[in-house]
């Protein structure tokens, strides 16, 4: 208190001078409309920058809530989207129907997979490596099983191999031992997708039969020939590198996933794919 009024006391001066033009300001907006227009204005317009930076942090501060609204609109777009695929599948079988045989119908267009995904980040991701890896934030409890494919919102991503309580880590498609029944959906053929190391830009599909006509901008998809992946689902676009050897194309693929930029991930349940794999279980391979 004693230092306040020592303040007070040797700053008086000052402060009378500050009091003066608080009472000087309050009569000039207070008497002049003018003045007190253009008061009002500012301190409006202070208002609205304080509140838009207020509203700013705030945004900032909730862009993960956000981030996670998204990926579950994802997860709902990519669910609907198998759906009708399966209604149309279904429909294309219908109208095969013979109007005097019902046994015209063609069973093999119903769609009868079934896919569900499961929303996951990146915690770990590796391109520079001859055999790359990505280490994902869901486990077993998420119902995360060995054996299901991985994608990006841009496309394929890889495979889980490994499954623990919490974490999974996926076979990256930056991996020599990397291998997917692809296809070229321009014109139907089926290769196989394989990296053979150097850039996380690109991979290679082979074995597509030299009398097929493939050009620079196809787009390379799943086949569909696989119980990991829906088929058509985008894994790069033919680059301006392609080469024949022993009768087949071996093509350079511009991949469609950025994996130096890997964060929001989906690994895909295919809820037929123990039935599948089990009609093969005791035949040679």
């Amino acid at each position: 208190m004693f230092r306040i009024l020592k303040f007070l006391t040797e700053y008086r001066n000052l402060v009378y001078w500050f009091i003066l033009q608080l009472i000087c300001f309050i009569i000039i907006i207070n008497y002049n409309n003018h003045q007190r227009h253009e008061v009002g204005d500012n301190v409006l317009l202070l208002s609205r920058k304080m509140q838009s930076g207020r509203a700013n942090v705030k945004k900032y501060f909730n862009l993960d809530t956000e981030n996670q609204i998204l990926k579950e609109e994802n997860l709902v777009l990519h669910q609907k989207i198998e759906y009708l695929k399966s209604r149309l599948n279904y429909t294309e079988g219908i109208l095969r129907l013979d109007s005097n045989k019902i046994t015209a119908f063609d069973t093999s267009k119903i769609q009868k997979q079934f896919y569900t995904y499961i929303p996951c980040r990146a915690i770990n991701n590796t391109t520079e490596r001859n055999y790359n890896y990505i280490t994902m934030d869901k486990g077993s409890d998420d119902g995360v099983k060995v054996g299901m494919g991985v994608i990006s919102p841009r496309g394929i991503a890889g495979r889980v191999i490994r499954v623990t309580k919490d974490y999974s880590l996926a076979l990256s498609m930056l991996n020599l031992n990397f291998k997917l029944s692809a296809k070229d959906s321009r014109t139907g053929n089926v290769g196989m997708y394989e990296w053979e190391g150097g850039s996380s830009r690109f991979g290679y599909i082979k074995y597509i039969p030299q009398e097929v006509e493939i050009r620079i901008g196809d787009t390379i998809v799943t086949s569909g020939y696989s119980s990991v992946f829906p088929e058509g689902f985008i894994i790069g676009v033919l680059s301006d590198n392609k080469d024949i050897k022993g009768g087949f194309y071996k093509a350079r693929v511009a991949l469609s996933t950025q994996f130096d930029a890997i964060q929001d991930l989906y690994i895909v349940e295919a809820k037929h794919r123990v039935v599948v794999d089990s009609l093969t279980l005791d035949l040679p391979q």
